[in-house]
């Protein structure tokens, strides 16, 4: 039997090609906080994009799955456009944070280290598999690209380190008797 803790934190780094200053980094990294903090204020404050997350539940028809994440697209693109963010920027982010919604997948913080590295937060082992699909599918530097690219001229490549993958791996596969428990082995930075 598989016991397994959810709640699991994965860092995906962000590599630029030809590398960044520093104050680039930080301001990519700032300007990604920022994308962040307006979609979660507006699912924080808006009762249109809490009653809509609210809907997807995990019986829910393809075609209502459907209506509410386009209208959860158009939310967060009309906020992010509110507030200053490009059109094209405010796309493709809009897109991706319904992805990870819908897929039970958060972010938990955008930092710098020897590359912009973003921590998503998969709430269930499904949701890490379908992390790693948004990343090999190239979805997520697609994503990633439209947003450095809109402030500094580089090449974006998205990376999950093996080591950070495969300890995650293991957790979950572990035959152990009682599971492990991942925010002590799995979840540190």
């Amino acid at each position: 039997m598989l016991l397994a803790e959810t709640n699991i934190e994965q860092p995906v780094h962000l590599n630029m090609n030809p590398q960044m200053s520093e104050t680039a980094e930080q301001n990519i990294s700032e300007e990604m906080k920022r994308l962040l903090t307006v979609i979660q204020q507006l699912m924080k404050e808006s009762s249109v994009v809490i009653n809509l997350v609210q809907q997807l539940r995990p019986d829910i028809s393809e075609y209502d799955r459907n209506t509410i994440q386009e209208n959860l697209r158009r939310e967060f693109k009309k906020a992010l456009k509110q507030d200053g963010i490009q059109t094209e920027v405010a796309r493709v982010f809009a897109v991706h944070h319904v992805c990870i919604i819908v897929r039970s997948i958060g972010i938990v913080s955008v930092e710098r280290g020897n590359s912009i590295v973003v921590y998503y937060i998969c709430k269930t082992i499904k949701a890490l598999y379908y992390l790693g699909q948004m990343i090999t599918s190239g979805f997520l530097r697609r994503v990633f690209s439209a947003v450095i690219q809109s402030l500094a001229s580089s090449a974006v490549d998205v990376i999950v380190r093996a080591d950070d993958f495969n300890a995650r791996l293991w957790c979950l596969t572990s035959t152990h008797g009682k599971g492990l428990h991942l925010e002590h082995l799995c979840l540190t930075r």
